[in-house]
This record gives structure tokens, C-alpha cells and sequence, in this order.
């Protein structure tokens, strides 16, 4: 089941960049504070790596700034 969400995450990530970057990663920005997961984190960095094509988009840079200073995820 978790790959449901991360391949919908990446696919949204192609769909719509800067609306699916702020409604699903903000979110999982906002679990993933309270809640600290090894699988979780993996999801957050792939979809990431999947924001790339986008990341000087303003939302984009936002969200990978954010996941990268909230989460500790690495560039």
C-alpha cells in the first residue's frame, strides 16, 4: 500500500508541480514532523528527486526547502 501513495505523489508531481507540491507535500511535511519513519522519509526524498524538473518553480523550491530543513532530507 505504501507505493499507492508514493507512485501517486510522483505521478501528481508530473500532473500539476507547483498544486500537487503544496497540497501533498506540504502535508506529508506536517505528518512527518509529529511521526518520524524510515519508509516515510524515503517517500519524501524520491518525491524530491521527482520534483527536479520544477525546483526553480517558487512552490517547488518552497516545499524542497522546507522538507529539507523540517525533515532533515538531503538534497
Amino acid at each position: 500500500m505504501p507505493s499507492r501513495g508514493r507512485s501517486a505523489a510522483a505521478s501528481g508531481a508530473g500532473i500539476r508541480p507547483r498544486h500537487r507540491c503544496r497540497s501533498l507535500g506540504h502535508r506529508a511535511v506536517d505528518v512527518l514532523g509529529a511521526v518520524r519513519s524510515a519508509r516515510a522519509l524515503d517517500y519524501v526524498r524520491e518525491f524530491d528527486a521527482a520534483l527536479g524538473p520544477w525546483q526553480r518553480e517558487p512552490a517547488v523550491r518552497d516545499f524542497l526547502r522546507r522538507s529539507r530543513s523540517e525533515l532533515g532530507v538531503a538534497a
